[in-house]
């Protein structure tokens, strides 16, 4: 377990908590002197030896509220900028992200709940309930708490493998019948807490494996039917560059235009049903080499669209930021450069709205609605600076 170590102040979340950690037989330590990491028995006493101490005292820092995340490993993050979470990974991937995390002083808001490939079935099962019970008592304490699982479709294998050596009678895949209890019960600790209980909130953000690609099988529809929706990530998409390589089509949210603020709504426009008719043309004209001029056309627009969703690591866009490439996207600005200047041209675009716009991007920031004389400005602007980024050689 890595993060921070103040958790009972008498609330029923830290006791519940306490007490499942007291089940645990192994506890990670830090040597005082060295500070090498070490898994050492508990004494019957529950104390280490006094030479160490809990990984998560070491790492101790002043705690602006706390976050968590798990699975195999479990990772709970605070929902105060950005979290990170993964579970069922190697010890290895486990000490890089906490590294990472550390480097970006993450780790004063985030705890790590780990039973990595190497632990038994029974941990890799008990990790997100131990976390949840984590992000429960810090939502009792009225923080917004984010709790990733990573990944269910592995806490489901190890749940299968404890059921069948207890002799329970297996079903569908050899699952058995209360697995899909395993996980609603485990998701739905997710709740927003009214004012007169302190209005903490814990988010779930479960992730689950797909083999080649079936949404369809028998754990991933399980956790579909429990959620708000999904984000369906395509290895295609990924080894062909696409990245994030989130599938349009298959990504549903439950919730909709209400988490959209009406500029946001407004600009995306039909860009859905684009892609949606992009990928059915394009698995057609694999198959014909003569093509007319208005299919050329809608191949080169559907290519550009996919071409403006892709982002570098770790380069968020701020609300702003989105209006503009989606409103430029849909008035086909990128349609006429070539498909290996669309990216350039877009952050081109958003560099000179950010220097000759600042007072547009700022009001659309603030939640300022998308009239049509905005969108007008917009594309307008857009066009100005596109003619300078071909006369500056489409750099």
């Amino acid at each position: 377990m890595y993060g921070n170590s103040d958790w009972d102040d008498g609330l029923k979340g830290g006791e519940r908590m306490q007490a499942i950690l007291n089940c645990f037989t192994r506890m990670r330590f830090v040597d005082k002197k060295t500070a090498e990491i070490d898994f050492k028995q508990k004494e019957d006493t529950g104390s280490a030896p006094k030479h160490l101490i809990p990984w998560f005292e070491y790492s101790k820092r002043p705690m602006a509220g706390t976050p968590i995340c798990f699975g195999h490993w479990s990772m709970l993050g605070l929902i105060r900028r950005d979290d990170i979470v993964a579970i069922g990974q190697k010890a290895s991937s486990v000490a890089q992200i906490a590294e990472m995390l550390r480097k970006h002083d993450a780790m004063a808001y985030t705890i790590i709940v780990c039973a990595s490939a190497g632990e038994s079935a029974s941990m890799q099962y008990i990790a997100p309930y131990a976390g949840a019970s984590i992000g429960e008592y810090f939502m009792n304490k009225g923080k917004d708490v984010l709790i990733v699982y990573d990944d269910l479709s592995k806490h489901a294998i190890a749940y299968r493998a404890l059921s069948l050596l207890l002799g329970r009678s297996p079903g569908r895949e050899a699952y058995p019948g209360d697995v899909f209890y395993l996980h609603s019960r485990l998701l739905e600790r997710a709740a927003r807490l009214s004012d007169a209980r302190g209005g903490g909130s814990m988010t779930a953000l479960p992730i689950v494996e797909t083999q080649a690609g079936d949404v369809s099988a028998y754990i991933p529809t399980n956790i579909i039917s429990i959620t708000d929706g999904q984000i369906f990530l395509e290895s295609s998409l990924f080894f062909s560059g696409h990245r994030p390589a989130v599938n349009v089509g298959l990504s549903v949210s439950r919730v909709g235009g209400a988490a959209q603020t009406k500029a946001m709504k407004k600009a995306v426009g039909t860009l859905r049903l684009d892609l949606a008719q992009y990928r059915e043309m394009e698995v057609f004209t694999q198959f014909s080499s003569d093509l007319d001029e208005e299919t050329k056309n809608q191949l080169a627009y559907g290519q550009s669209l996919m071409y403006i969703l892709r982002q570098g690591r770790c380069s968020p866009l701020s609300q702003a930021q989105q209006i503009v490439t989606l409103v430029t996207a849909m008035a086909r600005i990128y349609q006429q450069v070539p498909v290996s200047q669309v990216c350039p041209l877009r952050d081109y675009l958003l560099g000179e709205f950010a220097a000759g716009r600042p007072q547009l991007m700022q009001e659309l920031e603030q939640g300022a609605a998308l009239t049509d004389e905005v969108r007008q400005q917009i594309v307008d602007f857009a066009k100005t600076a596109l003619e300078k980024f071909r006369r500056a050689g489409g750099r």
